[in-house]
């Protein structure tokens, strides 16, 4: 009797930990899966990965373009780097994103909409012949330029090219000052905002990005393509994401009073 006790105040215990207990999953996005040449799908807005193969998606993760006036903007998908062999031969590729002047960033949500957070990427801005700005090379040369990432409370966000953002900086020091008007885009979530020097390469590590519905990383004072002949590139691989928690099922619950009641019924069975 003491057993049978024992074995409904756990399984009540269980029960009560897991109706309140909700899991979260952490995953990285490494677009090695990624076909064709490129996104032109804008994520942005409602309808804009409308189109098969417009966006990239993993599980419930979207990446994609952002729209800028009417130009065809789009994510590139260079030729990816041989990291090994299947055992027929064929060999494994390592994909990732480029971002290049003729695009105003990378854009990630959800296809449901949901919360998530995300917690780093890879980038890889190393300073090149298509990434000159910090030596000229017969282009404007910004010494301080660098990347940004901006995280919003809802999942589509219009206008992200043609709103007011102010101006933005980023001291050789690290010291970042965000878009002056950065507040004023409604669905800015506050804290959710980084800078990342140009010619970064390796993770970067983000804070304040625990629970957004959408994220937009982009060359720095760029929310439209070309604004001022600027060239510049950076590569985005590997992001690790984790989506909003997802509740126990009521049914669990359900079940396990269910089997209680069971338990019980057996017990006066064996008492008659």
């Amino acid at each position: 009797m003491k057993s049978s006790k024992l074995v409904r105040g756990l399984l009540m215990a269980g029960l009560a930990s897991a109706a309140g207990t909700a899991s979260a999953q952490q995953t990285t996005i490494d677009f090695n899966d990624i076909t064709g040449s490129g996104l032109y799908g804008k994520a942005n807005i409602a309808g804009g990965c409308d189109a098969a193969g417009a966006c990239y998606q993993s599980g419930n993760f979207v990446v994609g373009a952002v729209v800028s006036g009417n130009f065809d903007t789009h994510v590139h998908n260079p030729p990816g780097e041989v990291i090994g062999e299947l055992p027929n031969g064929d060999p494994i590729f390592d994909f990732e994103l480029e971002t290049v002047d003729d695009s105003n960033g990378v854009y990630i949500r959800t296809a449901d909409g949901s919360a998530f957070s995300f917690n780093s990427f890879d980038i890889d801005s190393t300073i090149s012949n298509k990434n000159r700005d910090r030596q000229g090379n017969g282009l404007p040369s910004k010494p301080n330029a660098f990347w940004e990432v901006i995280g919003f409370n809802t999942s589509h966000n219009n206008g992200l090219d043609t709103f007011d953002w102010g101006t933005s900086s980023l001291t050789a020091a690290g010291i970042s000052t965000p878009p002056t008007k950065l507040s004023s885009y409604g669905s800015v979530v506050s804290g959710a905002y980084q800078a990342v020097d140009n010619g970064t390469t390796g993770t970067v590590n983000l804070t304040g990005f625990d629970n957004v519905n959408a994220v937009w990383i982009h060359y720095g004072n760029h929310p439209a393509n070309q604004i001022d002949g600027s060239a510049f590139t950076a590569y985005l691989d590997n992001f690790v994401v984790t989506a909003a928690p997802v509740p126990v099922p009521a049914a669990v619950y359900l079940f396990g009073t269910g089997l209680m009641g069971f338990l019980a019924i057996g017990k006066r069975r064996r008492s008659i």
